[in-house]
């Protein structure tokens, strides 16, 4: 079973709730800290766009910002429906792995 790690800021239970019943081959958890493997969860506020994801991090020091976007992977930081998208993909690929 392959462990998925999300971040956020935000309330995300019901996500990840949903999350694990509809991929039950793979290990979802979210973690308190961000880590350079795990997937960083941000969502557009709706009375302001924000211009980059990083900016979902709210209350975080410039310092902090920047020596984390250094370590994460870009490709990781998704909105919900990007996540469930390469969800979707990483449980097919463990699917084909498997037969």
């Amino acid at each position: 079973m392959r462990t998925i790690e999300i971040f956020s800021v935000y309330k995300i239970d019901s996500f990840i709730k949903k999350w694990r019943k509809a991929f039950p081959t793979l290990s979802i958890q979210k973690v308190d800290e961000p880590t350079s493997n795990c997937y960083v969860l941000f969502k557009y506020d709706t009375n302001k766009t924000m211009r980059f994801p990083f900016e979902a991090i709210h209350g975080a020091h410039k310092g902090f910002i920047e020596g984390w976007i250094k370590e994460c992977n870009p490709q990781k930081i998704l909105q919900p429906e990007e996540l469930e998208h390469e969800l979707r993909k990483i449980e097919k690929e463990n699917n084909d792995d498997i037969h």
